[in-house]
């Protein structure tokens, strides 16, 4: 189905979602830092990014920009505990394609993942 980029620091997360989103036919590539995430991003060719907002060596929403700045059109995905609107906005502004905030459902982000690699 879809080749994916998971960018999660959380190693248990990462694995979690990388097992349940294999079950779902799709390829995942797991990532757990910023700063090798948008050098994939720039060597490679994704359907889709699931990138989290907090990340060591480079955030997420600068991974989001950057890469968006850059020209990138693989749509992204972050995940994010905040819920603020001045968050949201920052993420819709820096080119979010979508955002699921966690704690998250598996159901709901394949569900979300089948929507963003549809279009």
């Amino acid at each position: 189905m879809a080749n994916i980029l998971l960018v999660e620091d959380d190693p248990d997360l990462c694995e979690t979602m990388q097992e349940w989103l294999s079950f779902n036919q799709h390829t995942v590539q797991p990532v757990l830092n910023g700063m090798e995430a948008l050098e994939l991003l720039r060597q490679g060719a994704y359907d889709l990014v699931i990138l989290d907002w907090h990340l060591p060596g480079m955030n997420g929403i600068d991974v989001l920009r950057t890469y968006k700045q850059e020209g990138g059109k693989t749509p992204i995905m972050m995940l994010t505990g905040k819920t603020g609107s001045n968050e949201v906005k920052m993420l819709e502004e820096a080119g979010a394609a979508s955002y699921m905030h966690k704690p998250f459902d598996l159901k709901a982000l394949a569900s979300r993942v089948k929507e963003l690699v549809s279009v």
